[in-house]
């Protein structure tokens, strides 16, 4: 999103810039230009009007802000029972510029009927355009897979804006799988399920329920209930959408994963995804953190880990944003300092100096 018309920023003096791009994920390059809320340039004689602002970032690293790829957004900035007032910009000042909602869960009386879920699907979407908690981007609104969804709801769903179906409990059966999810694809749904609470279908094992639903972003792979590593590598050699990994499941599942999709060339298909805020936790800095824990790991690295934290979720998802090339939204952070990817590279999160999102300094 554009949205800063100020001066132009100019940040320099860096040491690592990180695209976020999985197919490129490291820029040759120690300088960019922000003009009006986007990337205006990038290389070495970059140069800048006599008003702009100068950031060093003293030989640090720049990366896209970090996108949070299935997160449980709730109304008004807080989770009704947990006490998270706040924790959205928080989670903004420390690098996490994006969250995608899996759905309006944690509403107390949740509606699990057709009407209700898209009621409340079309109420999440047009009550989070206009909030944003310190600044953060939301993709709001999803619609919640639950029993009897027809194509009429769907509809209604998606003229509203509403753009993903999430199935965090499982259908009742394979047909009502295979009819929901052929529908919510006619309306031009992207689909997303929560893998980290056991099978997607009553009655079918984890791999007959991922082949019926094949999900474009199946989430929490490596838990609470981790998926066997056989349905991952089915996952990975089968299917074609992405893996998302949490910081609240398994972390030796994550690296499996991690490895395994090096080994196939498929980093591009790993996404984080918190899971949070849920009763009893909340992790503002978990989508830094978890990058953090990947780049440490040898076959990933820090490039790698960034566009898993990044540009691959705004890829699954067809938004912008998450990536740093020009004409881009100018979301940013600035790690400053030449230990920053030191830091970085031992698997240690620094907070960040400098967070823009749409080329407005958040701090």
């Amino acid at each position: 999103m554009s949205r800063s018309s100020g001066p132009e920023l100019l940040i320099g003096g860096i040491g690592l810039l990180a695209s976020g791009d999985a197919g490129t994920p490291r820029l040759d390059a120690s300088r960019i230009l922000i003009r009006d809320g986007r990337v205006a340039a990038i290389g070495e004689a970059v140069a800048a009007d006599k008003n702009a602002r100068v950031v060093d970032a003293r030989g640090g690293v720049v990366l896209p802000g970090l996108w949070d790829a299935y997160h449980v957004l709730a109304f008004g900035d807080h989770e009704p029972v947990l006490d998270a007032h706040g924790y959205l910009a928080r989670t903004a000042a420390t690098g996490t510029t994006t969250v995608v909602s899996a759905g309006t869960l944690a509403l107390p009386g949740r509606p699990r009927d057709a009407r209700g879920a898209t009621s409340l699907a079309i109420l999440a979407a047009r009550s989070w355009a206009h909030e944003r908690p310190g600044g953060i981007t939301t993709h709001a609104g999803a619609l919640i897979a639950v029993p009897g969804l027809a194509d009429p709801q769907l509809r209604a769903a998606a003229d509203a804006g509403v753009r993903r179906l999430s199935i965090v409990e499982p259908f009742a059966d394979r047909d009502e799988a295979t009819r929901c999810v052929a529908l919510a694809r006619d309306n031009g749904f992207s689909v997303m399920a929560d893998c980290g609470h056991g099978s997607l279908i009553v009655g079918a094992s984890v791999r007959e329920a991922l082949a019926l639903v094949r999900p474009d972003v199946s989430a929490c792979v490596n838990g609470p209930v981790a998926l066997a590593d056989g349905d991952i590598a089915w996952l990975l050699d089968q299917a074609s959408g992405c893996l998302g990994l949490t910081p609240t499941g398994s972390l030796a599942v994550a690296t499996r994963v991690a490895t395994a999709a090096a080994a196939r060339g498929a980093l591009g298909r790993l996404v984080i995804s918190t899971r949070t805020p849920h009763a009893g936790m909340i992790l503002p800095d978990g989508v830094g953190r978890f990058v953090a824990f990947l780049a440490a790991i040898p076959v990933v690295g820090p490039e790698a880990a960034i566009a898993i934290g990044s540009g691959n979720a705004a890829r699954a998802y067809g938004a912008p944003g998450g990536r740093i090339a020009v004409g881009e939204p100018a979301d940013l952070i600035v790690l400053e300092g030449p230990t920053a990817l030191a830091a970085l590279v031992d698997g240690a999160w620094r907070a960040p100096e400098m967070v823009l999102v749409g080329g407005d300094v958040l701090s």
